[in-house]
């Protein structure tokens, strides 16, 4: 508005995202005399191994969720550098990296099967250099096209028509979850002596920003 005129109100429409928690649990047992005879640390191994598995199917349905809730970026055409590269190129990760507006560019990250990962490490520029730039510290992730990579085994591998890469401002996927829980108990299965370990895993996600994050459908071949 011009000096001194009245600022017209624009109260803004928000959308609506639910993140609701889903439980993942998994139980086993063990015999009390393998559990008193071995010395390797047997139950600690039987709870990371509930843990990570816990875990890797929370993250397969939290990656379906994101996936359905982001922005189509667009379908890949197969290019790169100017050559043609099978389901996906270089160019295309291009196309969907700079389909998002600034704000999101600004903290923009990748989120990629293996599969894609196998591929993007390999696109080179017309010197032969890799595109790919290994992580400047330990603990943090590898850049591609001086952005963070992640891996997420929750994406299918790159194929006809799949969404296997993701890109965008990551942080606008809102996370509610609640720390796992493991525990042991030598009295449920009292009468068969056995060691009862239980562990249970709630978590759950929304795209709070639909806009953020966009997806690349694989060529259609």
């Amino acid at each position: 508005p011009g000096e001194g005129t009245a600022i017209p109100p624009a109260d803004p429409t928000l959308g609506q995202a639910t993140a609701t928690p889903i439980s993942y649990k998994a139980l086993g047992y063990v015999s009390a005399e393998a559990e008193e005879d071995e010395l390797i640390g047997l139950l600690q191994l039987i709870s990371k191994s509930q843990g990570r598995q816990l875990g890797i199917q929370a993250g397969t349905a939290m990656t379906a969720s994101l996936v359905s809730a982001a922005t189509n970026g667009g379908t890949a055409t197969g290019l790169g550098g100017g050559s043609t590269a099978t389901f996906l190129g270089y160019e295309d990760f291009l196309d969907l990296k700079y389909g998002r507006a600034v704000p999101y560019r600004m903290v923009g990250a990748w989120l990629m099967a293996n599969g894609a990962i196998k591929k993007s490490r390999k696109f080179t520029d017309k010197n032969g250099q890799y595109l790919w730039q290994p992580a400047i510290a330990a603990g943090q992730p590898d850049l591609f096209d001086g952005q963070p990579v992640y891996e997420d085994p929750g994406l299918s591998d790159p194929a006809s028509a799949t969404k296997s890469v993701l890109y965008g401002d990551l942080s606008a996927w809102v996370i509610k979850q609640r720390a796992l829980r493991v525990a042991v108990s030598t009295e449920f299965k009292f009468d068969t002596d056995q060691v009862a370990i239980r562990s249970v895993y709630r978590g759950g996600g929304a795209l709070s920003d639909p806009a953020a994050v966009a997806y690349l459908v694989s060529k259609n071949t």
